[in-house]
């Protein structure tokens, strides 16, 4: 039997490594073969796919370890020959744009835009010298009728010495991602960059890291914020700044995490969430040892009316559970590790009367109350390790349940009808505990209607028990898929044969170390 051997039966990744080995010029004819390889051939490192790379650098690594690092520039005779209209470009820049460069780069950006009307999109990748506002000031035209921007900031070196101004009278997107982002940009007064967008709607700036060396206050600082949609941003002074003294009247998603390396004074955290009342979407993360964020939460919860999408991560919503009001008008919640503490002898109930969707890993902080969280509409359910003293009330909508290792030992819903539930995923772990094992045993007993069941299996022994009930109690069961992990994955070949022989089964998906079954 042959088998016809196709480059294009490769997986993307592999095509994008063969593509990052080849000369830029070699790169634009491939992509102009097919679409796959459209896709693929301007897909170095840092980019996305269809960017349109003029310059690339590329440091090679030798058996001594010496490094050489080599700069590539597009051949103008490629572009020439194109007629292709490019939308989307990449410019990746040294530690110093030395003129010649940005000649031939103002040469390259010229030729596109005789057979292009305007390039929409630009990324860069720039070092923390930003070569990006030198740029800038090389090709006004291209910046102007900029729409998306991304800038991938990487590497050490001088720190700028002054502040720039960056306008961008059509930018909608911008992103900004840093990598070791340096000190020189913290404990002064001044930014590195101030950036005019007044049409900008999407601004997503990465986390910061702790280098060394002291310039400047921030990296950018914007200046027009009152058609911002979505935002992320880092727990930093003059964000916070930002957030307090502008009225954000379109803002609806907001992404808030705290800086490890950044301590936050006295803030009013209510006008803050009043500048913002359209809001439908709020994460909030942060570090055990910085609880600045914290504040947040209470007045988002109360001063956001429109709140549909809350996720914390290692937030402490202890004082917010109290005010059942405020959490009325969610309908997806994410809790990651957060805490909650009930005073020991009580019992809080907080309703979510709205709530659609809940992934759930919520950790005692003190005391030893009970927590119970009724959410009647709920209908998919992530839950995750939790202290005994929470528990869930009633789900007679729920449809989709998820359980990983979860050590609360009630959840009493489970013991009540589940007419509407249709898919369990059961993540088990290597040594489960017989309360744990009856917790499952539980779930499935509740989904007697189910038709889709997902198995992570650490155990074989608790897979055994597991689908030993499946076959016992899912008469409507029609696809099951058992992922092994692990050599204690293992699960016997009769308790298979029995699940094989159901007649209502259609489907049935076996991955990692569940092949090994059938050599028994």
């Amino acid at each position: 039997m042959s088998t016809e051997l196709n480059i294009l039966a490769l997986p993307s990744e592999i095509l994008s490594e063969i593509c990052d080995k080849l000369p830029l010029a070699d790169r634009k004819t491939l992509s102009e073969v097919c679409r796959r390889f459209e896709e693929v051939a301007f897909q170095p490192g840092a980019a996305n796919k269809g960017v349109l790379w003029l310059s690339t650098i590329i440091t090679k690594t030798d058996t001594y370890g010496n490094t050489t690092t080599n700069m590539t520039v597009m051949d103008r005779a490629i572009l020439e020959q194109s007629k292709r209209a490019y939308r989307v470009i990449g410019i990746e820049l040294p530690k110093q744009l030395q003129p010649e460069l940005a000649q031939q780069l103002m040469q390259l950006v010229s030729l596109l835009l005789q057979n292009t009307p305007a390039i929409k999109e630009l990324h860069v990748v720039d070092s923390h010298a930003l070569q990006i506002i030198q740029l800038a000031e090389c090709m006004p035209a291209l910046f102007d009728n900029l729409e998306r921007l991304t800038v991938f900031v990487e590497g050490e070196t001088s720190a700028v010495v002054q502040t720039a101004v960056l306008r961008m009278p059509r930018l909608v997107h911008l992103e900004w991602r840093y990598v070791a982002v340096s000190e020189k940009y913290v404990g002064l007064s001044q930014p590195a960059i101030l950036l005019h967008a007044p049409k900008l709607q999407h601004a997503k700036f990465g986390r910061l890291c702790n280098c060394s060396g002291v310039k400047f206050r921030c990296l950018v600082q914007m200046e027009t914020v009152s058609e911002l949609r979505y935002l992320e941003i880092a727990v930093r002074e003059e964000n916070v700044n930002m957030l307090a003294t502008n009225q954000l009247p379109n803002l609806e998603r907001l992404c808030f995490f705290m800086s490890p390396y950044e301590y936050v004074r006295k803030t009013d955290w209510n006008r803050i969430a009043r500048n913002m009342p359209n809001l439908k979407q709020v994460e909030l993360n942060q570090e055990d040892e910085f609880p600045s964020v914290n504040r947040l939460l209470q007045p988002v919860l109360e001063h956001c009316s429109n709140l549909q999408v809350l996720r914390l991560d290692d937030i402490d919503i202890t004082d917010a559970i109290t005010c059942n009001n405020w959490w009325q008008s969610l309908e997806y919640l994410h809790l990651q590790d957060c805490l909650a503490s009930v005073p020991t002898g009580q019992r809080l109930v907080l309703k979510l009367n709205n709530l659609r969707k809940l992934c759930l890993t919520l950790t005692p902080k003190r005391g030893g109350g009970s927590l119970v969280l009724e959410a009647p509409k709920l209908q998919e359910l992530t839950f995750s390790n939790a202290d005994q003293n929470l528990d869930i009330a009633d789900t007679p909508e729920l449809t989709t349940l998820f359980l990983r290792v979860p050590q609360c030992k009630f959840l009493r819903f489970l013991d009540q009808p589940l007419p509407k539930l249709r898919r369990i995923i059961i993540d088990t772990p290597r040594h489960i505990s017989n309360e744990e094992l009856l917790l499952y045993k539980r779930a499935i007993k509740a989904g007697a209607n189910v038709q889709r069941l997902t198995l992570y299996c650490r155990s074989g022994e608790a897979a055994k028990h597991i689908m030993d009930d499946v076959i016992a109690t899912m008469r409507s069961l029609k696809t099951i898929a058992i992922v092994g992990l692990g050599n204690t994955a293992n699960i016997k070949a009769e308790t298979l044969s029995n699940l094989f022989r159901l007649p209502q089964l259609q489907v049935t998906i076996l991955c990692g170390s569940c092949w090994r079954l059938f050599a028994n």
